[in-house]
């Protein structure tokens, strides 16, 4: 009678054991597993010159790595062979590392990217957040193509064609919903020519903004994918630091009001630590001329 309780007991821990080790294979998969998103946007005002023009866009790291020095994701962003790599926002979180090696996830990320392509980001609100916001910022300027868009207008040139690129800087760094707002549609009003595309860490408020907007192509992050998504049921996620609970916009390509918005899951994690049934995303858009 004691062999069979104790044989009960042996099989008890070990089915508790192999669950424990699942659920933290399942968790170590869905926070670490990198995915690319492709699409393709067609536009008449793309210059033929850049057409199949490939921009990859990195969101939210978080301070996370993939690999040593990154090695794993900048091995997957190099066998798109972008053109240019854009990043909106959140690169580092000081909840990784209350201190200033809470940087360096971005730094050796961009670090080693730099040497193949030019790189344009915009700030996220952890980035104001961060006491070691100015540190960051100073090692981005030992990189000659790293450039920090703060409403300036980048023209992007191939062959005697251009397209132009703009960043606003994160509205945690304004205070102010209606400058923030103001600044939208100013960069907005100098884009009424050509092909233009807007890096904006959060689709705060842009919704609104395409209806006023200039721009044929926005790149957001921010929402996370909804952080925990559950299949078939609340495919957008349970939660998004802009929208809390069951946000609506959170991932993918949307078209509203004949602008094309872009969404990137992220790489990182949010408040809560763990991403269930939302890998880590890389989103690489291919341009079409019409």
């Amino acid at each position: 009678m004691a062999s069979s309780k104790a044989k009960k007991k042996k099989m008890v821990y070990l089915v508790v054991v192999i669950l424990v080790i699942l659920m933290i294979a399942f968790l170590y998969i869905n926070n670490n597993y990198l995915t690319v998103s492709e699409y393709q946007i067609s536009n008449c005002e793309i210059p033929k010159e850049f057409d199949s023009y490939k921009i990859v866009q990195l969101s939210d790291l978080h301070s996370k790595y993939f690999g040593e020095k990154q090695e794993n994701l900048i091995k997957k962003v190099d066998e798109l062979k972008p053109n240019i790599v854009v990043l909106t926002g959140d690169l580092y979180d000081e909840r990784t590392n209350d201190d200033e090696s809470s940087i360096n996830a971005a730094v050796d990320l961009i670090s080693e990217l730099s040497k193949r392509y030019d790189i344009y980001y915009v700030t996220g609100n952890h980035e104001n957040s961060s006491d070691y916001h100015y540190d960051f910022e100073e090692k981005m300027k030992e990189f000659n193509n790293v450039y920090h868009l703060k409403g300036d207008k980048i023209v992007l040139s191939k062959g005697n064609s251009e397209i132009y690129l703009q960043g606003v800087e994160d509205i945690s760094f304004s205070y102010n919903r209606k400058k923030y707002y103001k600044d939208l549609i100013e960069m907005s009003d100098n884009s009424k020519v050509g092909y233009n595309i807007l890096l904006s860490h959060r689709p705060y408020m842009i919704e609104d903004f395409l209806t006023d907007s200039n721009f044929d192509l926005i790149f957001c992050g921010h929402n996370h994918g909804g952080q925990i998504v559950i299949p078939f049921i609340l495919p957008n996620g349970v939660y998004s630091p802009s929208e809390e609970w069951f946000p609506k916009y959170t991932k993918g390509h949307h078209i509203l009001d004949d602008n094309d918005l872009i969404l990137n899951r992220g790489l990182g994690p949010s408040k809560f630590p763990f991403r269930i049934f939302n890998f880590p995303e890389i989103v690489c858009v291919e341009l079409k001329s019409e």
